[in-house]
């Protein structure tokens, strides 16, 4: 291209014309032009000075560590271009030369942008939380944050946790709904046993107790298939949103409570619900804002959490279940069948 140009530009052809010509701006016309009248340089011969240039900038940089880096978890090209990159290095140039570096089948990088329509679905998913530390022994417990948004606004809720089992996943999204003041008619869950007894690409078995859940709240589950996290782009991006500015934040700072943990957390929320947007140029709060009357209605009753299990029938015709013991007809002796809901009344 550049040699194009100038070899248009000493012909006599007009700058504005060149531009016209070759279907560019002027202005990379014009500063083609300049670099070639400030004279010659220290070049690679058969390389122009900007390609001699760019070449010993890519060969100053180990691509292969670059590139095996990435692959870690917490690992963004951002912070790969301040460990890798020369001081004061343009940071677009390191992306457009990593992802120039990364060989990709043009169908990996197919994408559907999804169209989401207010009041209408909330995705939910878990990460590794911070660690909690204990005043007396000085040791940390691990910790798992719980995080929902919805789809449409961004709107975020999370808290922390010790657990991921069934109780605590459902009280955390009844907290959830009572944050959003109401239910959107469709949540998409990632595949945690909690959740969904047994992953599938197309049939997936959902946990019974969470089908009472979803049948008490009045929503429809949608597992996300396995492996698949674009099936919940939007907790999937404010996840990492959460993770590169309130972890940053807390790095240095040692919680002593789960509570201590989730009133801080609930500060961090309350700024990043109310900042503007860069592509929208409105906060979350005002985008939920719209989308609110669409929701559901909270139900009247608490949920009561349900425990199924399976019971032979002994030939007395009793079941056991907690030490105690219940009677059935006779017919179903020896039969594995029976299936106890023992109910548990759960409030948010």
């Amino acid at each position: 291209m550049k040699a194009q140009i100038l070899v248009l530009y000493k012909k006599g052809i007009g700058k504005k014309r060149i531009a016209q010509i070759l279907g560019i701006s002027k202005n990379t016309v014009k500063g083609v032009v300049r670099t070639d009248q400030a004279g010659p340089s220290l070049v690679v011969p058969g390389k122009s000075s900007s390609e001699s240039c760019e070449a010993d900038w890519s060969s100053s940089i180990d691509w292969e560590k670059v590139r095996e880096e990435l692959g870690h978890r917490y690992a963004t090209i951002r912070c790969l271009h301040a460990e890798h990159a020369p001081a004061g290095d343009d940071y677009l140039r390191f992306w457009r030369e990593l992802k120039r570096s990364i060989p990709t089948d043009p169908a990996e990088r197919a994408r559907i942008r999804f169209q989401h329509k207010p009041g209408q679905r909330v995705e939910i998913d878990y990460c590794d939380g911070i660690g909690v530390t204990d005043r007396k022994t000085g040791a940390t417990k691990k910790t798992h944050l719980s995080a929902g948004v919805s789809s449409f606004s961004d709107y975020t809720f999370g808290e922390f946790s010790v657990t991921q089992k069934r109780e605590e996943f459902i009280a955390s999204q009844d907290r959830m709904h009572y944050f959003f003041a109401g239910v959107l008619p469709y949540l998409v869950v990632d595949n945690l046993k909690s959740g969904v007894s047994q992953a599938h690409i197309y049939d997936p078995d959902v946990n019974p107790v969470y089908i009472d859940y979803a049948n008490h709240m009045e929503f429809a589950v949608l597992p996300a298939r396995p492996r698949t996290p674009r099936d919940k782009p939007s907790i999937e991006g404010n996840i990492g949103v959460i993770q590169r500015q309130f972890f940053a934040e807390t790095r240095n700072r040692v919680f002593y409570s789960l509570g201590e943990l989730n009133v801080c957390f609930r500060e961090y929320l309350k700024r990043l619900n109310n900042e503007v947007m860069k592509d929208y140029g409105v906060t979350r709060a005002e985008r939920f804002a719209t989308e609110k009357p669409l929701l559901k209605p909270l139900p009247a009753v608490a949920f009561e959490t349900a425990e199924y299990r399976t019971a032979k029938v002994h030939p007395d015709c009793h079941i056991q279940v907690e030490k105690n013991f219940y009677s059935v007809p006779y017919r179903f002796i020896r039969e594995t069948r029976l299936r106890m809901r023992n109910l548990n009344r759960h409030w948010p």
